[in-house]
């Protein structure tokens, strides 16, 4: 998975935090992300579980994440060292199955979801700064931070850009039809409508059939898949950041049936909507070194 995001404006820097986890040592209270969230791993190796998958990261690689997912636990398998970034991009962030390198100009990023940069040496130098900045009283209110952070998610994608063009294998990238890509980017902006599978194949102008030949060659799901992943990621970012009821978000998301979407969520995410927010709405940050 790719995320594309513009950076003709800056992102607007959070928080960072480096963190120092001994062997085994584990992190289980739930910690939500409010913003995108980037980590980099300089030392050692972390196992991270998300509200919907599990991730091994090792040393020397970095894990974007810009949908809001909760970090339930952070787990050392090694003395371990990362950096914790979080965000909030001033432009909106797009979903693709490839990397719109053909769509790419100065103020473009696209990051997949993990990778390894090229110049580890580098990226840490950036974070290094950021760290030396947020301990200087007088940049806690400038733009600074936010000018700089850009910068590392502009050699993020330097470095990615550099690996994939550069590849020993030397294999072609594999391009998505133009047409899938405005799928995929008019799905995510009506996200919050009804959407049947003939309906969104006839706005397009293509059969149900083809659409789904689609996204299982690109997605690996079928569309009726990918249009639950959605809703359900929408509705966990209204759980934690609205008042609506459970009930009013199913209505809100397109779900007729309020106990088809309560079981939908439950088998996705593992908790019931009114568990999920009870349980990941208030922010316990991690310890710092």
């Amino acid at each position: 998975m790719f995320y594309h995001l513009n950076l003709a404006k800056p992102a607007h820097f959070d928080q960072c935090h480096k963190y120092l986890l001994n062997k085994y040592q584990v992190h289980s209270t739930p910690i939500p992300i409010s913003n995108c969230c980037l980590i980099f791993v300089i030392e050692g190796a972390l196992n991270v579980t998300t509200t919907d998958k599990n991730m091994a990261l090792q040393q020397g690689q970095w894990y974007f994440n810009p949908d809001q997912k909760m970090i339930q636990k952070i787990e050392a398998t090694a003395k371990t060292q990362f950096y914790l970034l979080t965000f909030a991009s001033s432009s909106t962030i797009h979903q693709a199955a490839t990397s719109f390198l053909d769509h790419h100009d100065g103020f473009d990023v696209t990051l997949p979801e993990f990778d390894f940069p090229k110049n580890t040496h580098t990226v840490e130098t950036y974070l290094n700064k950021l760290e030396t900045n947020l301990n200087q009283l007088a940049y806690k209110s400038t733009l600074s931070n936010d000018y700089l952070l850009s910068e590392i998610l502009i050699e993020l994608r330097d470095q990615f850009v550099d690996n994939l063009l550069n590849s020993p294998k030397n294999t072609p990238l594999k391009r998505t039809p133009a047409k899938f890509e405005r799928i995929m980017q008019w799905l995510a902006l009506h996200a919050d409508e009804t959407l049947e599978v003939t309906a969104i194949a006839n706005r397009f102008d293509i059969t149900p059939e083809y659409l789904t030949y689609l996204f299982k060659t690109y997605e690996g799901v079928s569309t009726i898949k990918f249009i639950h992943n959605l809703k359900i990621s929408k509705a966990k970012d209204l759980l934690l950041t609205t008042n609506m009821s459970v009930k009013q978000i199913g209505y809100y998301l397109g779900f007729k049936n309020i106990k088809y979407f309560m079981r939908l969520f439950k088998k996705e995410i593992g908790y019931t909507p009114t568990d999920f927010r009870n349980n990941f709405s208030v922010s316990i940050p991690l310890p710092e070194i």
